[in-house]
């Protein structure tokens, strides 16, 4: 995962803000992704929008191609693929930090993926059309990047552990606050506000694994935790 590899590309006191813009290109892209793809859907048809996304790939494997080459002090000597994933899975089992950090945020990611449930009707109900779920993802993630870019400095020197945990529990009071909107656009702007809350505890949750991981391990816990967090989001 190329989230793991931040800390061989920049100096340690550019971390923070390096973090912040890696979460920033995760909403940027959940903005912009699918209104790409429903733009060259309208206009040129699904297969057009299907191959527009090949197009991207593309250009984003040449971009990890120019990688330069990155070594780390002391590659493991893993005997298979299996060997490899447990002892990733060790290490993020034994260790207590990024342990409860990652199931605080697949908990968080689960209750998120019930939106893709819940915000279509709230949008019905505040009189736009259930089309209306769109621009609240978009509200989200939108909060989200401005958080995570406003919040690198001044949190900086927090343990990052404990801004997840922090940003985690005022995205869920936040987002307690949505049913109460009596309005579309008073609705935009409390998702606007959980977003805020989110993309600072995102980026610390990078620094996390990145404090609490040995550089030849990181790529296992950052792909395996991602994947749990996604797992949990589908389930």
């Amino acid at each position: 995962m190329l989230v793991s590899m931040i800390p061989s590309l920049v100096p340690e006191r550019l971390l923070p803000r390096a973090n912040a813009l890696e979460a920033t290109s995760f909403s940027t892209a959940a903005i912009a992704g699918p209104a790409l793809a429903g733009a060259v859907a309208a206009g040129l048809g699904a297969s057009a929008a299907v191959a527009a996304e090949a197009a991207l790939a593309g250009l984003a494997l040449l971009a990890v191609a120019r990688l330069p080459r990155i070594g780390v002090a002391a590659a493991r000597a893993a005997s298979s693929m299996t060997a490899t994933i447990r002892q990733g899975l060790w290490h993020l089992a034994r260790t207590p930090v990024l342990r409860g950090v990652t199931v605080a945020t697949a908990v968080a990611l689960g209750g998120l993926g019930l939106l893709t449930l819940a915000l279509p009707f709230l949008a019905e109900r505040l009189g736009v059309g259930r089309a209306g779920a769109g621009y609240l993802w978009a509200a989200l993630e939108a909060g989200a990047a401005a958080g995570a870019l406003a919040a690198a400095r001044p949190l900086a020197g927090w343990p990052p552990q404990r801004v997840v945990l922090a940003g985690v529990a005022l995205l869920g009071l936040a987002m307690a606050t949505w049913p109460l909107a009596p309005s579309f656009p008073l609705a935009l702007l409390l998702v606007v506000l959980a977003g805020v809350a989110e993309g600072p505890a995102f980026a610390a949750t990078f620094a996390t694994r990145q404090r609490f991981t040995p550089a030849d391990l990181r790529g296992q816990i950052f792909t395996t935790a991602a994947s749990l967090k996604m797992g949990a989001f589908a389930v």
